[in-house]
């Protein structure tokens, strides 16, 4: 797998233990993790200027705020955040609504390291190719002017 620098992953899960296994996945590759403990923490996190979050990965089950609704308040503030969703539950009904609200990617729990580095690593490449894009038709508007 190709190595990422100076990439950030906002981790929200209850679960410390999950946490420290995302993180032990991921920070090899390169990646700085930012850790919350549930979905008010994270939209703090994310609400902070100074951080530059590339990749959100979410618990589905959460009290106060549940994942699937933590992602659709993500998407309305950046619509082009990649959302990668964990679950314990292979619940049809929760695969189909993270799928009608733009999740990423969605692993089931118990994680499988390779699977979870996979997605982040394709997430973050998503990201950079939207913000490629962006930035090309920025130029060529310019340029037309």
């Amino acid at each position: 797998m190709q190595r990422q620098t100076s990439k950030t992953v906002l981790v929200i899960d209850d679960s410390p233990l999950i946490c420290k296994f995302v993180c032990a996945a991921i920070v090899p590759l390169g990646y700085k993790v930012l850790i919350a403990a549930g979905g008010t923490e994270a939209l703090t996190i994310l609400g902070r200027p100074e951080n530059r979050i590339d990749v959100v990965i979410s618990d589905v089950m959460m009290p106060v705020i549940g994942g699937v609704e933590l992602m659709g308040i993500i998407h309305e503030r950046d619509p082009d955040m990649p959302v990668i969703l964990m679950t314990a539950f292979s619940n049809i009904d929760i695969v189909l609504t993270a799928i009608k609200k733009r999740a990423f990617d969605l692993i089931l729990k118990p994680i499988d390291a390779p699977q979870l580095q996979q997605a982040v690593e394709k997430a973050t490449k998503h990201r950079n190719l939207l913000s490629l894009e962006k930035n090309y038709l920025e130029t060529l508007e310019e340029t037309v002017k």
